[in-house]
């Protein structure tokens, strides 16, 4: 299964991604609040997904001014009406941008303000309150925009300053170092 997601909450996926057009399926994910629509995000950056092997998928869910950090899913292919909003854990008043999940099943995420997120292996990042955040001293206050974890524990980070910060257990949001092994924590 691969799945894509564009803009204004729009997501894409295909268990033949290298057929024709006609081999995918596309839905608008529902606002994360009832009434209002999907909000962008911005100058910030572009929303972000992520998924885990089990199928469940998690995304960067709006501009701020709403409740919850992301949406998820364990079943993309029902579409839409499958996406629920999950709390990020926030208690610094910022909100996540990118998000990205290890091989061996933990979460992270980072977002404005240098706040990251992280959810650990075992968690369920796809429930309200599995997720927790630590401020972190970005170059300049920049936001997170990157996060990679390209294999077993390892995550990578990036902010708007191209300064990078990593980390061997990126869901525990107060792993992460930056340059020289700084962690320059403002908390």
């Amino acid at each position: 299964l691969c799945v894509l997601d564009g803009q204004n909450g729009e997501i894409a996926w295909s268990t033949n991604p290298t057929g024709s057009a006609s081999t995918w399926t596309t839905a608008t994910l529902p606002p994360e609040e009832p009434g209002r629509p999907w909000q962008p995000q911005g100058s910030q950056g572009a929303e972000s997904l992520a998924c885990l092997s089990s199928g469940l998928c998690i995304e960067t869910a709006g501009d701020g001014n709403l409740q919850a950090g992301f949406v998820a899913t364990d079943n993309v292919r029902s579409g839409a009406s499958s996406w629920v909003p999950v709390a990020s854990g926030d208690k610094h008043g910022q909100y996540p941008l990118a998000v990205a999940c290890t091989s061996i099943g933990g979460c992270s995420a980072g977002g404005t303000g240098g706040t990251i997120y992280g959810t650990g292996v075992g968690n369920d990042p796809a429930e309200s309150g599995s997720w927790s955040d630590e401020a972190v001293a970005s170059e300049n206050g920049q936001p997170f925009t990157q996060v990679s974890c390209p294999q077993g524990r390892y995550c990578a980070m990036v902010d708007n300053g191209y300064t990078l910060f990593s980390s061997t257990t990126p869901w525990d949001p107060t792993s992460w170092t930056g340059p020289a092994g700084d962690r320059k924590s403002v908390v």
